[in-house]
């Protein structure tokens, strides 16, 4: 009578190692997917910002507009704090060593 008590307590945790690895990997593949899908769509929005701030810096050089008026100052305020914010935001998400994280800061 010991014996089948003893086989299905392996058994059981056998079986609950493999759902409990299996979780963790169903988990994890999760969590890579979204940070994937974030990291591109953010790579969306830089280029997008980039844009914005080299159009602003050509407006400065080639119409003569004051590069220290209010407009101008709030305007590039703005996209830098959006490109702090998204920065900061990957930093959580990735680490701050991430290769992706390094490159949207050097840029």
């Amino acid at each position: 009578m010991e014996k089948p008590r003893e086989f299905s307590s392996k058994k059981r945790y056998v079986l609950a190692f493999i759902i409990g690895t299996i979780l963790f990997l169903l988990i994890f593949l999760i969590s890579y997917s979204i940070s994937y899908f974030e990291i591109n769509r953010v790579s969306g929005l830089q280029t997008d910002i980039s844009y914005n701030i080299f159009e602003d810096r050509l407006d400065y050089s080639f119409f003569n507009e004051p590069v220290c008026s209010a407009g101008s100052f709030e305007k590039i305020s703005q996209d830098l704090g959006f490109q702090g914010r998204i920065i900061d935001d990957l930093e959580t998400k990735l680490g701050k060593q991430d290769k992706a994280v390094l490159a949207r800061k050097k840029f």
